[in-house]
């Protein structure tokens, strides 16, 4: 091997030790990108292993760990800034105690060799000692500019009120609540913002270094503005990005202030209750799907908050047969999840037959505007077909019969989106999706 190659071998295998200790605590977070550096660093650290000296006992342990690795790429699932502070305490201490031991290391083994300005720049086959004070020099260098990087990072300091500490507060607002959505505030995977006179809230969530607001402020609308712009400039003073999902067209105009891009994910199906009704021409599509379900042996019961606890593990065992049914898991932040505290906070729709419930449904309501929807729809597997739209047709008519206005059927995602010439590529590809994607 040429002394030059040998040389920067021995540099190189010194940084690449520094990288892996960088990219270690991203690792155990399991953060994607770190997957695929970790691979590259662990393969050009085996090679300047056997190249600055056959030194094979590392090259082994780099392989070892990169064969580990490679089929693991499903395990990092999350897309995260790789230097993002979550654990910087630990991380620091970590990776400096492992560079202070290396270095003590190195001065303990060639404490016989008498320092010189010259070993610097010596050369030769048979000397490790100016290969440790190049690789230290470098890895030195290495680790203040990541330091650096990381102490100018601006950490977000939000109020991250939760909902175990501020729950009083999120029930007495969310009694005064215009959307039935707003009920996701029970999840307790958000954190809030409270307007300066605590009568108004934002949900949010974050990741990475960017804020996602959950829908429309909650609360007192006479604080909205005030609620909205000190949290946008608080988030702006600390170097975060922020997006607001599912917001509703009467605040546009304060996003517009705020210099906000606009994509339209779908449009909300209201039902008016009011006008509602099982008669007439209108409603023929709705009995007979209604009547067959009935025909079957099976009744509608609304389970009162109280009520629920009892049924609660009948609803978790049918909960387990949908999650199986749909091949999927538990989402969360903008969709309710399966949880014993979160259910007790609201109603339960049943449909059942010979006493055991077969679909359930959670009920959340708006009392500021009369409003009624549904969360969680989950049914057996043995249930039959129409079980769904059974029980969504009864609770529309337990909600007018109990002075509800409206019934919020949900986002239908991308409906409504404009695909005329002149519209942005955005929208015409959303108007394709929404077109042609449940076939494909």
């Amino acid at each position: 091997v040429p002394l030059a190659l040998l040389e920067f071998s021995h540099f190189i295998a010194s940084l690449v030790g520094l990288a892996l200790l960088v990219i270690a605590d991203a690792i155990r977070r399991r953060i994607d990108f770190a997957w695929y550096l970790a691979l590259v660093f662990l393969a050009v650290g085996a090679v300047s292993s056997l190249l600055k000296g056959l030194d094979w006992e590392e090259a082994i342990v780099m392989v070892t760990v990169f064969s580990l690795l490679v089929p693991s790429r499903g395990l990092f699932y999350r897309h995260a800034a790789i230097l993002s502070p979550v654990s910087l305490p630990q991380w620091s201490l970590a990776t400096g105690t492992v560079i202070a031991v290396s270095v003590w290391l190195g001065l303990f083994s060639y404490k016989h060799v008498e320092y010189s300005a010259d070993l610097w720049w010596a050369f030769e086959l048979e000397k490790n000692a100016p290969r440790f004070l190049r690789a230290t020099l470098g890895v030195g260098v290495g680790a203040a500019v990541v330091a650096l990087r990381l102490l100018l990072m601006p950490v977000p300091r939000m109020r991250r009120e939760t909902l175990e500490t501020c729950g009083d507060d999120v029930r007495r607002i969310l009694g005064h609540a215009r959307d039935s959505g707003a009920n996701l505030a029970f999840l307790g995977d958000k954190f809030f913002f409270f307007s300066e006179g605590r009568n108004a809230f934002l949900m949010y969530g974050e990741r990475g270094r960017t804020i996602v607001v959950m829908g429309d402020p909650v609360g007192d609308t006479a604080e909205f503005p005030g609620l909205l712009w000190e949290f946008y400039e608080l988030a702006c003073r600390q170097g975060v990005r922020v997006a607001w999902y599912e917001i509703s067209s009467e605040f546009l105009p304060v996003f517009v202030e705020f210099g906000a891009r606009f994509f339209k994910i779908g449009e909300a199906a209201i039902v008016d209750l009011d006008a509602f009704s099982l008669e007439g021409g209108r409603a023929r599509s709705l009995r007979p799907p209604r009547n067959k379900i009935i025909r079957e042996g099976y009744s509608f019961e609304m389970l009162g908050r109280d009520e629920v606890s009892s049924a609660i593990a009948e609803l978790k065992e049918i909960s387990d047969e949908w999650l199986e049914l749909k091949k999927g898991r538990e989402k969360g932040f903008s969709l309710g999840f399966f949880d014993e505290r979160y259910l007790a906070n609201f109603p339960c729709a049943v449909a059942r037959k010979d006493g055991r419930i077969a679909a359930f449904a959670n009920i959340w309501s708006a009392p500021e505007s009369h409003e009624l929807s549904i969360d969680l729809m989950r049914h057996r597997k043995a249930a039959p077909g129409g079980i769904m739209e059974y029980l969504f047709i009864e609770i529309m008519i337990w909600g007018k019969a109990n002075g509800y206005r409206t019934f919020n059927l949900g986002v239908a995602p991308l409906s409504g989106v404009e695909s005329r010439e002149a519209a942005p590529l955005w929208n015409k590809a959303v108007s394709l999706i929404f077109r042609t994607g449940e076939g494909i």
